[in-house]
């Protein structure tokens, strides 16, 4: 749907510059030709009804045998479960030689579902010691290696998924599940080597979810406030906005960059919002030896961060340097200031990043700057709303400036999501004959 929507806007587009004599003779049926092409290149809805069917083959099998597990001898259901794991392969192979590659690769992946299935069935059906973690890991072994083979982007997909059920199994413990980082390096190999841009991008958010799980885990072991895990939050998400800018100024590596620039900024935004609340804010424990790592730890890295972003700075784009001065401040903040004084602050600098965000997007037309920017604007400020008047107004003054807040924050954010339409429109009306 919204590759149809995009095709439909450029072709009024190239309607129009083509009137006004800006493209050359058959320069339009050119482009929608390329277009058209990519988009049979990438069309996936074949690849996820095959994945969606095959998963529900497998959940149809685990749950036959589960219902007749008494009644089928012990061979039996071994002998069934990998005779149908071969069984899907050979389907597999059968279908690729016939030029179905999608099917195929629901194929392999019904088999690695399989594969899982076979490691739970061959563990209840011999009574061997429960070891949940080490089959996960299994599974991910499995399934990586069907990835590589076939390859297959689903499969690699499934070995995120197994992956990221031993992280919550581990963590479930307290336990940092340290396997991790290398089976992820493995697995982002064949993603990175085939360019499976999607799965790139599955792989960036489960990388971040074991950083967050395993910071969350250390900081309840050892006693860190719930501040100083936010602001190491916000300086991991400014060294993943570096990593992008790093991955950008290589023209084969620059498609991987923008899974990591979003994941950052979610990090950078998702701390800031939450550290306008003052019980978050004022929640610093820097006497804990845990509360003093985390914050040596973020500053370091904040500042890590900004050298390099330095080193890359144009002339012309200077907001990683301000973000990298952003994340700092939060963090000297943290430490010099008083309470109140530090929470007014580091109000007064959120409100101003927000819409330094919100003025860069427009800018830059930067469509997910902007979402985010407006987002966290409004909740900043109807956090510092809450915060700052809650107890100094009657309910009914508080609700009802509250209301007229929000109306002239929606009235503000619309005109100013109109602008950038309505320039578009003055240029191309000046530019018409």
């Amino acid at each position: 749907m919204i590759e149809r929507g995009y095709r439909q806007r450029l072709e009024r587009d190239l309607k129009a510059w083509a009137e006004r004599g800006w493209l050359a003779p058959g320069g339009r049926e050119a482009i929608l030709a390329e277009l058209t092409a990519r988009g049979g290149r990438r069309r996936l809805s074949p690849l996820i009804l095959g994945g969606l069917g095959a998963l529900l083959l497998a959940v149809g099998v685990i749950l036959f045998v589960a219902a007749n597990w008494p009644a089928i001898p012990r061979p039996a259901k071994v002998t069934m479960v990998f005779g149908l794991l071969w069984a899907s392969h050979g389907a597999a192979l059968a279908l690729s030689r016939a030029g179905s590659r999608r099917f195929a690769e629901a194929m392999v992946l019904l088999g690695a579902l399989l594969f899982g299935a076979a490691i739970l069935l061959i563990g209840q059906a011999y009574n061997l010691p429960p070891s949940p973690t080490n089959g996960l890991l299994l599974w991910t072994a499995g399934s990586l290696a069907a990835a590589w083979v076939w390859p297959s982007r689903l499969c690699a997909a499934l070995a995120l998924a197994a992956i990221w059920g031993g992280i919550a199994h581990a963590e479930a413990g307290d336990i940092v599940f340290w396997p991790f980082p290398a089976v992820w390096a493995l697995i982002a190999v064949p993603i990175l080597y085939y360019r499976w841009q999607p799965a790139w991008a599955l792989a960036v958010l489960v990388l971040g979810g074991w950083i967050a799980i395993s910071v969350a885990t250390t900081a309840a072991a050892g006693g860190a406030a719930v501040g100083d895990v936010l602001r190491l939050a916000a300086a991991a998400g400014l060294g993943f906005v570096t990593a992008a800018r790093l991955l950008g100024t290589t023209a084969e590596l620059r498609d991987l960059a923008p899974p990591l620039r979003s994941l950052g900024l979610l990090a950078i935004a998702a701390a800031t919002v939450v550290l306008t609340v003052p019980e978050v804010h004022e929640d610093v424990a820097l006497g804990t030896p845990m509360s003093r790592a985390f914050w040596q730890g973020g500053l370091v890295l904040a500042l890590a961060s900004a050298g390099t972003l330095a080193l890359l700075a144009r002339r012309d784009d200077k907001a990683p340097l301000l973000l990298a001065a952003f994340v700092i401040g939060a963090h000297g903040l943290a430490a010099a200031a008083p309470a109140g004084l530090g929470l007014i602050g580091f109000e007064v600098m959120a409100i101003a990043g927000w819409l330094l965000a919100i003025t860069l997007a427009e800018r830059d037309d930067d469509r997910f700057l902007l979402r985010l920017g407006f987002t966290g604007f409004a909740a900043t400020l109807l956090i510092v709303y809450f915060s700052w008047f809650w107890s100094l107004l009657d309910r009914s003054l508080f609700f009802i400036g509250g209301g007229a807040l929000v109306v002239a924050l929606g009235w503000a954010l619309e005109r100013r999501r109109r602008r950038p339409a309505a320039k578009s429109a003055a240029s191309e009306a000046a530019a018409a004959p």
